[in-house]
């Protein structure tokens, strides 16, 4: 098989590759080490990359797959003919395959997206395939610059795929009864209710840590008195439960009364008054304290000033949440550019009154649900820091669409808090409070917070990374690591656990562009956190941050541990020449930074307690052991281990020397 023996060929590069050289050394440490590398085809591939672009690349490897995760450098101008993209990559891939370990990239990638960005750069969005089969998670992004020239791929492709039987012997119908079984098992609520089937497909399931699956992947919907929606796949050959997932993407509220704000809305006169907002397409609807398949009914009024005052608890919320809403399209349309949570102007939904108390609102694919509350928070459609989280979640939805599982969950909750927050400043700037989730809902304080994540029972460092069964993975907990980055990055500050100090900030509007970029261009939907931290680096060049931001925006993955080493220095930017750094050709784009993998990322098990012990395992049991990435970077060949998700350093080159090392599973 070659990609994932726990006893491998190390290839340690102890010649110096072009554009390597001891002047552009800042460690004078040894190129660090790892139990798992490259194949001895991957370093042959990898030195043919170099040679024939005649540039320096820098590559890090997934941690499970071992293909690689991002590659950077820079080619010649390849994009003579936008209308071409998908063609041009995929001839590019096509000779470098086997950095990838695959056979035939024609037939293995599917495009999915083919799209310029306002810099004027291009970007081409792949699906692997297995005989015309998608394989889960599976994706390749490349990335080009606006000359044409590629800078970047960033992917998680499963290799050694092509002799996967993907014939089913187990019909959809099968599958469906299996899923809808073990559904109602798990909830034992849903056994009256109608359970309907969504966006079911044949797919391959290779997670990596198991055999390759073909599987039925659909979603279930409860359509009857308890929301609910779960992600699963289904064994197409024996009906065994693959994966699932809770994909009813929520924050966790109760709620007993509206804002008493005053507030100026758009809404819609046709005989009664009518709480759609014609302009932005924003509609509010009542469920009326209960749970409707539907999205209830349209909110009207017989006066433009009174509305929604015949709800028993939270009068006037329906207010709060339109009001809210065009907030968000407003900050989407007029700061990005962006028309609604797709991009095309489709409508924004949202549901007021929902259930009986209900501490919660939810994202579900459609709408916005928001409910009343009971005892520890006020409606959350107050809130506008919750309404634009939710909202967010259907802008990651249509483009990046981060998973709801593990560690691309929790990106995809980071990214809803980091918006909610830049809406919030959007509205009503106030550093401190902007980087509180909740603060206006909260009888018993607010939800998180981004400066002191713990504050919230969140982690603020990987060495903290909690590893569980429940939250899909702790989505809502591992947040905080994240969270606490763009914190850093955006107004600068100090790790509460690592006590590392990002001394000066991006300030608000440059973090706006450079998380919106990272999440619309440069995620994909199993990114985990080493992935967001590469991309965040690779959206600093590519929105022409000075070497100084760019500094910072490193830094504040370092301080969270998400990527290793140490701070590089950092001034004021307010004091610094705007004019952006100018790299040399070829040069890396610092976003291949690996780290130690010693917290497992979005495609390993999460199940710990925090300090890197698993809370649901007993003494003796034995746990495999993490794998490290490897990775080469432009400003020295080598890097020191850190304390994130995504593996060691190893430096490639043309000329490479053997070494096999090997580890034993740690017992715990």
């Amino acid at each position: 098989m070659g990609w994932g023996m726990r006893t491998r060929t190390l290839l340690l590069s102890l010649l110096l590759v072009a554009g390597c050289g001891a002047s552009s050394v800042e460690s004078q440490e040894s190129p660090a080490a790892a139990d798992e590398g490259a194949s001895p085809t991957q370093a042959a591939a990898f030195a043919r990359l170099q040679a024939e672009t005649k540039q320096t690349w820098s590559m890090r490897a997934h941690a499970v797959h071992r293909t690689p995760a991002t590659l950077s450098g820079r080619t010649e101008v390849l994009l003579q003919d936008r209308t071409r993209a998908f063609e041009t990559t995929v001839g590019f891939l096509e000779r470098h395959k086997d950095l990838f370990g695959m056979k035939n990239a024609r037939a293995e990638l599917k495009l999915t997206r083919d799209r310029a960005d306002q810099l004027g750069m291009h970007h081409v969005r792949m699906q692997q395939m297995v005989k015309g089969v998608p394989v889960w998670l599976g994706e390749v992004l490349a990335h080009y610059d606006q000359a044409g020239r590629m800078v970047e791929i960033s992917a998680i492709f499963v290799p050694e795929l092509h002799d996967l039987d993907v014939t089913p012997t187990l019909s959809l119908d099968d599958a469906v009864a299996s899923a809808k079984a073990d559904f109602v098992a798990a909830k034992p609520e849903l056994a009256g209710d109608e359970l309907a089937v969504e966006k079911a497909e044949l797919m391959v399931y290779a997670p990596g840590d198991a055999p390759a699956r073909l599987g039925w992947h659909f979603r279930l919907r409860g359509l009857g008195e308890h929301p609910a929606l779960q992600d699963t796949m289904v064994d197409a050959k024996n009906g065994a439960i693959l994966n699932k997932f809770d994909n009813l993407q929520h924050v966790t509220a109760t709620a007993t009364g509206a804002s008493g704000k005053s507030r100026t809305i758009e809404v819609t006169q046709a005989g009664t008054y009518q709480m759609i907002d014609a302009t932005r397409q924003i509609r509010t609807y009542d469920a009326a304290n209960g749970q409707p398949q539907g999205l209830g009914t349209l909110v009207t009024s017989s006066t433009p000033t009174s509305w929604d005052q015949q709800a028993t608890r939270g009068k006037g919320v329906a207010v709060d949440a339109h009001f809210n809403a065009g907030v968000v399209y407003d900050f989407y349309k007029k700061v990005l550019g962006r028309s609604a949570l797709d991009g095309k102007g489709t409508a924004m939904l949202s549901t007021v009154h929902y259930g009986q108390g209900m501490d919660n609102a939810f994202w579900d694919g459609t709408r916005m649900a928001y409910g009343d509350g009971a005892q520890v928070f006020k409606p959350l459609a107050i809130s506008l820091d919750v309404v634009a989280h939710e909202f967010t979640h259907g802008v990651t939805e249509n483009e990046s669409g981060l998973v709801y599982q593990t560690q691309s969950g929790a990106l995809n909750e980071s990214v809803s808090d980091v918006f909610g927050a830049i809406i919030e400043h959007y509205l009503s700037p106030d550093d401190a409070k902007n980087m509180v989730m909740g603060e206006d809902i909260g009888i018993q304080g607010p939800l998180r917070d981004m400066k002191n994540p713990a504050a919230g029972g969140q982690p603020a460092h990987m060495s903290k990374f909690v590893r569980t069964t429940q939250d899909n993975g702790g989505v809502h907990t591992n947040s905080g690591i994240p969270n606490n980055a763009f914190y850093l990055m955006t107004l600068s500050g100090t790790n509460p656990t690592s006590q590392v100090k990002v001394p000066f900030g991006l300030g608000w509007d440059k973090s706006t562009k450079l998380w919106y970029r990272t999440n619309t261009e440069l995620l994909t939907s199993g990114s985990d956190f080493a992935a967001i931290a590469a991309a965040t680096m690779r959206a600093a060049k590519d929105l022409s941050l000075t070497q100084n931001e760019q500094n910072i925006v490193e830094c504040a993955w370092i301080a969270t541990g998400v990527t290793p080493g140490t701070c590089k220095s950092i001034t004021n930017p307010q004091s610094q020449d705007p004019t952006p750094s100018t790299p040399e050709p070829g040069s890396s784009s610092g976003s291949s930074s690996g780290s130690s993998g010693r917290v497992p990322s979005s495609d390993e098990g999460n199940n710990s307690n925090g300090d890197g012990t698993d809370s649901t395992e007993e003494e003796g049991t034995t746990r495999p052991s993490q794998r490290p990435n490897f990775a080469q970077t432009n400003s020295g060949c080598s890097a020191a281990p850190g304390a994130g998700g995504a593996g060691l350093l190893l430096p490639m080159a043309a000329a490479v020397l053997g070494l096999v090392v090997s580890r034993r599973r740690r017992t715990r």
